[in-house]
């Protein structure tokens, strides 16, 4: 389901070299999912594809397009996070 989330978005993936021991990393001020192809997981691409489905998500204006399973989810989130505040 991430993946098909992540479908007709502007998130870019992109090889990168990250440093040691650092397999993946989302940059959200970019929209972009770097990863270190050397050290490189399936979860790894599984992880910061989350990550970049959530903000792009979260980011969104205009969510009455979005599947009702997306919506429900970004209402959970922004609940769980206005309990941090």
């Amino acid at each position: 389901m991430v993946f098909k989330a992540i479908e007709g978005t502007d998130i870019v993936f992109e090889a990168a070299d990250l440093g040691e021991g650092v397999s993946g990393r989302f940059v959200a001020s970019e929209n972009k999912v770097l990863y270190n192809p050397d050290a490189v997981q399936p979860n790894t691409i599984l992880h910061e594809a989350t990550h970049a489905a959530t903000s792009y998500y979260l980011k969104t204006a205009n969510r009455s397009k979005f599947p009702k399973e997306i919506q429900q989810a970004v209402k959970e989130i922004e609940y769980c996070y206005d309990l941090l505040k």
